[in-house]
This record gives C-alpha cells, sequence and structure tokens, in this order.
C-alpha cells in the first residue's frame, strides 16, 4: 500500500504542474495576410492567391489561400493586393551632425517616416555613434517609430578631420580621437581602435579617405578578425578602387567613384572626389575591377540618386549609371542605398523608391531584381540575410503590403496598404 506521505507529495507535484501549465503565457497572436500575391524578394516569380501567416514576430507559413481559417487569427482580406519584405536602405546618415534635441527630434521624425513608408532596415554610415546607439535601442524596444538601425564607426586618414562634420559629430572629443571617428597613421595602435569602435556597438568599420594601401589592408584584416565588416568609399585617396578590392574590404560605396581607376593621376586628398571625366566602358581595367568585385562577392553601393543634384555635373550621374549597368551585367552584388539628406515634413515617399527607379531606369537592372537588391541582397550585405529581407517561413515578419503590382511599375510601391513591423502592424 502506498505511503500517505507518498500520496501527499503526487499530489503535491501534479497540483504543481497544473499551477505552472495555467501560468504559461498564451501563443502570440495569429494574423493573416490573406489572398495576396506575394514578391518573395529573392527572386522567385511572384506567387498569387497565398496566404502569409504571421505568429509573434515571425512568418509563422505560407500556403495556398483556400485552406482553412486559423482559429483566433486575424484576417487582413487583402485580395488583388501585392505582399514583399520591407524594404533596407543601405545607406542614411542619422546623426552626422547632431544638435541636441532638435537633431534627435529631426532624426526621430525621419526614422517614423520611413517605416511608415515601407523602410524596415537602414545602414546608417558613420556619425555620431552615441547618438547612434541611443536611437537603435529606442528601435530594438520598440519606444520609438523606427526601422532596424545599423551603423558603422569611421577611420580616416588625418588630413579628412578638417571636416566640419567630423567635429560635429565628434564633440567633446579632438577631432580624429572620437572612438567611432578616428584619424589612422602608422603609429596607430590598430587592434586598441578597432576594439573601440566595435564597443560603440557599430556592425562595421567604414573607410573613407585620406589612408594609403598598406593602412587599408592592415584596417581590413584587422576589422574582420574582429568579426566586423569593412564598408569603404569606393576611392579612398590615394587607395584606388582596385586596391580596396584587394584589401579585402565588403562594400564599396559610390559607384561613381570607380572611375578614378581610370584617372591617369588622383587628386591629393578627397576633396573634389567626383570624376566627371569621360570613360571608356570597353577598359579592360575597369572590366578587370569589375570582375575581381563579382570574384570576391564585394558589394556595390551604388547610390546613383544622389548625384542627381545640381552640384553635380551631369556626367557624374551618367558614369554611375554605366558603371551601376556594367557591374550587374558582371555579377556585381548591388545595394540599394541613397545617401540623400531629406525633409520627412516635406516628403511624399522615402527617398529609397527614386533610387530602386534610377537602378531599374538608368543602369538597367530588371524590376524584379532591383526589388530583391533592396530587400534580400541589403539584408545579405548587413550580415542579416537568414532573418529578415525574404518572405520565407521563419523568417521575421518584416512586411510591405501595397495597391498596385510593383513590377509594373516601381512606383506602385508607394500605394502602401499596410506596413507590418516584427508582426505588428505600424501605425500611419
Amino acid at each position: 500500500m502506498e505511503q500517505p506521505n507518498h500520496r501527499i507529495h503526487s499530489l503535491f507535484v501534479l497540483l504543481l504542474l497544473v499551477i505552472l501549465t495555467s501560468c504559461q503565457p498564451p501563443p502570440p497572436d495569429i494574423l493573416i495576410l490573406h489572398n495576396v500575391s506575394i514578391i518573395d524578394g529573392l527572386g522567385n516569380p511572384p506567387l498569387s492567391n497565398m496566404d502569409v501567416i504571421v505568429q509573434g514576430d515571425s512568418i509563422l507559413d505560407i500556403r495556398d489561400a483556400d485552406n482553412a481559417e486559423v482559429p483566433g487569427s486575424k484576417i487582413l482580406h487583402l485580395t488583388g493586393k501585392h505582399v514583399l519584405p520591407g524594404l533596407i536602405d543601405a545607406h542614411v546618415h542619422l546623426a552626422t551632425d547632431p544638435k541636441g534635441q532638435d537633431r534627435r527630434r529631426f532624426a526621430l521624425r525621419r526614422l517614423a517616416f520611413l517605416l511608415r513608408h515601407g523602410v524596415t532596415g537602414v545602414r546608417d554610415m558613420a556619425g555620431d555613434a552615441r547618438e547612434l546607439k541611443q536611437l537603435q535601442e529606442l528601435s530594438r524596444t520598440g519606444k520609438i517609430q523606427s526601422p532596424d538601425i545599423f551603423y558603422a564607426s569611421l577611420m580616416a586618414g588625418p588630413k579628412f578631420f578638417k571636416d566640419p562634420r567630423t567635429r560635429s559629430s565628434s564633440r567633446g572629443y579632438d577631432a580624429g580621437s572620437a572612438p567611432w571617428m578616428r584619424a589612422i597613421t602608422d603609429t596607430t595602435d590598430l587592434p586598441a581602435a578597432i576594439t573601440a569602435a566595435k564597443e560603440t556597438g557599430a556592425s562595421a568599420i567604414k573607410i573613407y579617405a585620406d589612408l594609403p594601401v598598406d593602412l587599408t589592408r592592415k584596417i581590413t584584416e584587422q576589422a574582420h578578425r574582429q568579426h566586423l565588416a569593412v564598408w569603404s568609399h569606393a576611392t579612398i585617396f590615394p587607395t584606388l578602387p582596385s586596391e580596396a578590392i584587394e584589401a579585402g574590404v565588403d562594400v564599396l560605396s559610390h559607384s561613381t567613384l570607380l572611375a578614378w581607376e581610370l584617372a591617369e593621376r588622383l587628386p591629393e586628398s578627397s576633396t573634389g572626389r567626383y570624376s566627371d571625366l569621360p570613360i571608356d566602358m570597353a577598359s579592360e581595367t575597369l572590366i578587370k575591377l569589375l570582375q575581381n568585385m563579382a570574384d570576391n562577392h564585394i558589394y556595390l553601393d551604388a547610390t546613383l540618386s544622389t548625384f542627381r543634384r545640381d552640384r553635380f555635373a551631369p556626367s557624374v550621374y551618367q558614369n554611375g549609371a554605366k558603371i551601376t549597368a556594367r557591374a550587374y551585367e558582371m555579377g556585381v552584388p548591388i545595394c540599394v542605398g541613397t545617401d540623400v539628406n531629406f525633409s520627412a515634413k516635406g516628403a511624399d515617399h522615402a527617398p529609397i523608391i527614386d533610387e530602386m527607379q534610377a537602378l531599374a531606369n538608368d543602369a538597367g537592372m530588371p524590376t524584379l531584381e532591383v526589388i530583391k537588391a533592396a530587400t534580400s541582397g541589403n539584408a545579405a550585405m548587413l550580415g542579416m540575410g537568414e532573418i529578415v529581407g525574404s518572405i520565407v517561413k521563419g523568417r521575421r515578419a518584416n512586411l510591405l503590403v501595397v495597391d498596385t503590382d510593383p513590377l509594373t511599375d516601381l512606383m506602385h510601391l508607394t500605394e502602401i496598404v499596410v506596413v507590418i513591423k516584427e508582426g505588428r502592424m505600424v501605425r500611419r
């Protein structure tokens, strides 16, 4: 016969299990995007009459729209609408010139505008890392409306730090001494400098200008050793694009800067750095350069649209468009970034739409490939390709739903029905 104390112990364990089970939180709410056409961000042909099922912050399932409903789910009836991954702008500047609370409000307005207009991720190409880290944390905790934020710490030669932007982004430090905006010389303790840059929360080192090739190579090697990416200007002055490629950088920004590979002589510094010289697209030098980028899977952050501004000669834009077109043809992975300083008050769509149109219309990229570059391509460049950037079961539910097929016209990306960030509908 079972002893009384054993019976009491069994009853206690059973009661404890009941209490623990009853205390378990309910599963996250399920949201169904019903009867949509899916552009998955991976370049596959669109799928019509589909359901995208979201649970919590992730895509739970993708299935035909005529399947049975999921009990207890919220259904968005979206017949005729189109869903694609949230867009990622691969070149922004949120804190280049931080000015206290006024600058913070400007950044917050801009971030909220981008998210509401379908941009769910941004890559900031160096500014005040103190400000960027705070914005990133506010975004991660959901305290502000914002895309995901990734940012770089900048390294350049001492001459570059005459630039007023570097001083304003390093207030409290002598120019070139801030951990996130550092002047590099032959005597710099690079392992320590890279460690300090990493501790700012940066995902990468940005190499800007006025660095010889040996320092470019050493920075890149040490950054990779410490598991940081290296994002570089295409021409570093005096380092050529081909030398940056040989150094092993991960991304080159501004396709028009690649034209300097063909110049007989480089400027002594980064001042006046955009070449308006005519270029020979059949040049063996240029072909070899682009082939090396393709072979080493070095991304080209084209930023075409920023060079349409009046202060640039038309040939600067044309050089960039021609080089980008040839780079795409040769298999160089293309990023979609803007580098456009805009006011959220006066804009009616995110600047990334203009860049996507430039890539399609002037660089000859097929529309589906432009969307792929702006979603899964940019995510892969950020090392986030297995998490965001595509509509795949298990990926994070960062989604953009638009009214009309964007494959017929990229401006349809402005016809927003709903934006979803981490499974939650964004208030517009």
